[in-house]
């Protein structure tokens, strides 16, 4: 729609403009324009509301924002408004969990979301979020960022680097790192460390 030229409403009221149309129902031009790139009909775009009081649980709020607040969701206020632009109800908008929690389930624990697993489990976020952008998920980047922190474990022992199981074993660093990748159960890397012992000294 041209701003320039006339246009009608969903109820097939005739408008000078487009501009004037969306102040005529209290929006404004780049939000309708917005929510109708987004997917929403002319009539959802023009009669969702944008500002102004609001109505929730049988409660007033005076707009947005102020449900935000008194809901204690005001660190969610910009994730509401973009879900309202792109055609979700206010109920979906609020109660809809998918981007709000991310409880993690790791090694019997539950935690709230990754800052508070990082925090109690000593492992800066930064580090995770640099696993899982390698393509691991949350709990596979706790489980390997946990095992470097405290070292390897092969068999019954803990070897706090990677030349400290060199140097048990009398391996080379390339044959310890194959071996490390190939399995992350303990027993089965000491199996994979004798064997590449009794390999090295078969081919003496």
């Amino acid at each position: 729609m041209r701003v320039g030229t006339k246009t009608q409403d969903h109820l097939g009221n005739e408008f000078q403009n487009f501009v004037v149309m969306c102040r005529h129902y209290g929006h404004f031009p780049s939000t309708i324009t917005y929510r109708m790139e987004h997917g929403m009909s002319l009539e959802q775009a023009l009669t969702t509301p944008s500002r102004g009081k609001i109505v929730y649980n049988g409660k007033t709020f005076k707009d947005i924002r102020d449900l935000c607040t008194q809901l204690k969701m005001k660190k969610h206020y910009t994730c509401i408004v973009k879900r309202l632009r792109n055609g979700m109800s206010l109920e979906e908008a609020i109660t809809n969990t998918k981007r709000f929690h991310h409880t993690i389930n790791f090694n019997g624990e539950t935690y709230l979301n990754r800052t508070d697993a990082c925090q109690k489990l000593g492992i800066t976020i930064y580090k995770l979020r640099t696993m899982m952008n390698k393509g691991f998920d949350a709990v596979e980047s706790l489980s390997i960022l946990l095992e470097k922190k405290k070292g390897v474990q092969i068999g019954d022992q803990w070897f706090a680097t990677t030349q400290d199981i060199c140097d048990h074993f009398g391996l080379a660093l390339g044959t310890v790192r194959k071996n490390l990748r190939c399995s992350t159960d303990p027993e089965v890397r000491l199996i994979l460390m004798q064997k590449s012992q009794r390999y090295k000294h078969s081919s003496k």
